[in-house]
């Protein structure tokens, strides 16, 4: 993946490819910019990384990765009348665009005049919406799951037994994916559900070794491997699992930061994830290797200007849109050369 952050490994050594990273110029991201060791394959995955990480009996060994220069630079941005946040920005696609904050979700284009608009009440700031394949939206309301057709039309799609937090619609297999939580005798308990389009329930991911792997999963995604991708805002962590629901790793946060409060995740046609970090002592958005074992701090405050990163979405093209809590803009980045 020679146009990507990460490349399989020209024959270089370790230490040359280190060598590379402190002889940067990195100016432009006022020393903000970290990379994370790659793992050793012979030694345990967790011994080498300078992020808090957690990794499964599955975590994939691949072979040995470059960094390539990143310095990621604000492009334009879109401004949008009579919203107060972006919390969630669900799918990009020509001139159109999905987001949503608490109350609403709009349809605008790039030039931010807002084309349609749906009432929620999203008390959660999560990810309420998403589009599938076909430009279909789903959106969450009052625990319903509504379905809007190309040719306008709503309807109800399913009602859950569990309350649902989040949405995500696979761009590989066109199932949607719930994040969901139920109180139970005094205990939160939460689950990922994913049903087909035909209302099937077909998987339920909720344990790992006996212990639950999610407390409130706020936002999902889904890497181009099948692996799923979810922020949980109570357990302050990245938790990924693979396509059939066996843990991979967690992400704690890079080690060079005080708080990690992560919200909108989103991959990108690398592989790659992309998550912001609203806490609010460093808010920052980081990207991830496919099996966690290298992070970059990508965005800061003082490199980038970004107060309270929320939502987060990656185009076909190396640009990064980012939508913020208490900011009516989108932001939009150049972040692969």
């Amino acid at each position: 993946m020679r146009n990507g952050l990460f490349t399989e490994n020209s024959g270089r050594s370790e230490t040359d490819q280190l060598s590379q990273l402190s002889n940067m110029n990195t100016d432009s991201l006022n020393e903000e910019v970290h990379f994370r060791k790659r793992v050793n394959k012979t030694k345990k995955k967790d011994s080498q990384t300078s992020g808090k990480n957690e990794f499964g009996s599955n975590a994939r060994e691949e072979g040995a990765q470059e960094y390539i220069q990143l310095f990621p630079k604000q492009n334009s941005a879109i401004t949008l009348t009579d919203t107060y946040s972006i919390n969630h920005i669900a799918c990009i696609s020509g001139e159109i665009a999905w987001l949503s904050n608490r109350k609403k979700v709009m349809k605008i284009n790039l030039k931010g005049r807002i084309l349609d608009t749906y009432i929620i009440d999203d008390t959660r700031a999560s990810a309420s919406h998403t589009v599938d394949v076909n430009g279909d939206l789903f959106f969450i309301k009052d625990n319903d799951i509504h379905r809007v057709s190309s040719d306008g039309m709503t309807k109800t799609f399913l009602t859950p037994a569990w309350n649902v937090l989040s949405i995500y619609s696979s761009h590989i297999s066109d199932d949607l994916i719930l994040g969901t939580y139920i109180i139970d005798e005094n205990h939160f308990k939460a689950k990922l559900l994913k049903y087909s389009k035909n209302r099937e329930l077909l998987q339920s991911i909720q344990y790992h070794q006996g212990k639950s792997l999610y407390s409130f999963p706020l936002f999902i995604s889904e890497n181009t491997n099948r692996d799923i991708c979810t922020t949980d805002i109570e357990k302050c962590v990245v938790t990924v699992v693979d396509g059939s629901g066996v843990f991979r790793f967690r992400y704690y946060g890079h080690s060079t930061e005080k708080g990690f409060f992560p919200t909108g995740i989103c991959n990108n046609i690398y592989g790659q994830i992309i998550v912001c970090n609203r806490h609010y002592a460093n808010p920052s958005v980081h990207l991830l290797s496919s099996n966690g074992d290298i992070a970059l701090i990508i965005l800061t405050k003082n490199a980038n200007g970004i107060n309270d990163p929320y939502g987060v979405y990656a185009d076909d093209e190396g640009n990064l849109y980012l939508g913020q809590h208490g900011s009516n803009t989108v932001m939009v980045y150049r972040y692969l050369q």
